[in-house]
């Protein structure tokens, strides 16, 4: 009669089995300790900025609207692994056609913080069709909003509008314009 081999001993199948359930124990600490340890704490600290825009077949340009900043305290496992994962730059088109045109639009946010460090987003490029949106940027601990006190953001935004019968339009805009969007970060 053959033997059986190693691999299906009962004491292999139980010595995997253990080191398998090692491993997920340790896969679940990583991803449930790293994020509190790292930022100090189960909440922090976001500040929403939040406005609406809309691009024009007709004009070499945006207007925009609503701008506001709120801060809001996120759980650190949403900020992780939803606002960081998910990208810092939120758009919904509200009322938009590829039909009249279509707009190619980046977008740069900087952040000044209270000690008058300045952090700048990467560019984010947006791709659509002419028309409204509305934009919802997250700034948290990872873009530079840590410490408690005063902070000045602004974004410039950069469109080129080609409208469906030729001659594409391109135009600037540095949001807010004239001064920059304050807010507080309280202290905790």
């Amino acid at each position: 009669m053959p033997k059986k081999p190693k691999s299906d001993s009962p004491v292999l199948s139980t010595k995997r089995k253990k080191i398998l359930a090692v491993l997920v124990a340790m896969v679940v600490s990583i991803i449930l300790i790293t994020p509190p340890g790292y930022y100090g704490s189960l909440t922090v600290r976001v500040a929403r900025v939040t406005f609406d825009e809309t691009t024009f077949e007709s004009q070499s340009g945006m207007s925009y609207s609503g701008l506001q900043a709120k801060v809001e305290g996120r759980n650190v496992y949403d900020y992780t692994y939803g606002i960081e994962a998910g990208g810092i730059i939120r758009t919904s088109d509200t009322l938009v056609s590829s039909s009249q045109g279509t707009v190619s639009m980046t977008m740069h946010v900087t952040v000044t913080a209270p000690s008058s460090s300045i952090f700048n987003s990467l560019g984010v490029t947006l791709d659509g069709g002419v028309g409204a949106r509305s934009h919802t940027i997250y700034l948290g601990p990872a873009e530079g909003v840590r410490d408690p006190g005063l902070y000045a953001v602004t974004i410039s935004v950069s469109v080129t509008i080609t409208p469906t019968g030729g001659g594409t339009r391109t135009a600037s805009v540095i949001i807010p314009q004239g001064a920059p969007l304050l807010f507080i970060l309280p202290s905790s």
